[in-house]
């Protein structure tokens, strides 16, 4: 099964991918906001977006970036704060505990000023909440910048960074974001991610940790232009 969309905002097609009996999955409740899947296919190292234009370069002189991911015990990075922050870095901690990941990988790339965490990108395997994935691709997300640093790029900056660390031939990377969501959605066609489906999600049962970014149409080859 497939479906077909039209971009928005004139970004490139991709090929028609078929929807997968996961990705088609009817709930009672399936949630009203519509949501955009763009993707990123890994070409050659050389084809991946650089950092080094400016004033992404300048951003690199002024913040820390590292690569974090969790060693046994050490379930969050130095200098995040906030409950909600925490949360999520713990739930995604949880799930690579349990196995519940596709495969091994998962962790974020962190931007710092100072001792202060201001922005992450975010990225794990598949599992529940991102069915279309398949085995050796990631999504990116959730990312999330500080609100006295927004404006300044780090949410590109942080994007690039992780699409370099992930980058292999012919690799997928997902960035969902919904599609009143437009700040996002121009980080997400700097980055050269291009719309490849749109969909919804389904909360079964009305649980919201059991719901799922879900596929309803995908983007057709004879709209390429």
């Amino acid at each position: 099964m497939s479906g077909t969309i039209s971009s928005r905002a004139g970004a490139a097609e991709t090929e028609t991918i078929p929807l997968s009996p996961e990705s088609t999955l009817l709930s009672h409740s399936d949630a009203g906001p519509r949501y955009l899947f763009y993707r990123y296919v890994c070409g050659d190292p050389e084809d991946i977006p650089s950092v080094s234009q400016a004033p992404l370069e300048r951003l690199e002189q002024s913040y820390g970036c590292v690569v974090w991911r969790p060693r046994g015990w050490r379930i969050l990075p130095r200098g995040l704060s906030g409950a909600r922050l925490r949360l999520r870095f713990m739930f995604r901690w949880a799930l690579d505990r349990l196995h519940i990941f596709a495969g091994p990988g998962f962790g974020a790339i962190l931007i710092y000023d100072g001792h202060r965490i201001v922005h992450y990108s975010a990225f794990t395997p598949r599992y529940w909440r991102f069915p279309f994935i398949a085995n050796g691709d990631f999504q990116i997300g959730d990312t999330w910048t500080d609100a006295a640093y927004r404006g300044l790029g780090l949410a590109s900056f942080g994007l690039l960074k992780t699409v370099a660390l992930l980058a292999k031939p012919r690799r997928q990377l997902w960035y969902v974001v919904e599609s009143i969501n437009e700040p996002s959605i121009r980080v997400a066609e700097k980055a050269h991610f291009v719309l490849a489906a749109q969909g919804t999600f389904v909360q079964p049962w009305g649980l919201k940790l059991a719901r799922a970014y879900v596929i309803r149409q995908t983007c057709d080859d004879s709209l390429r232009g």
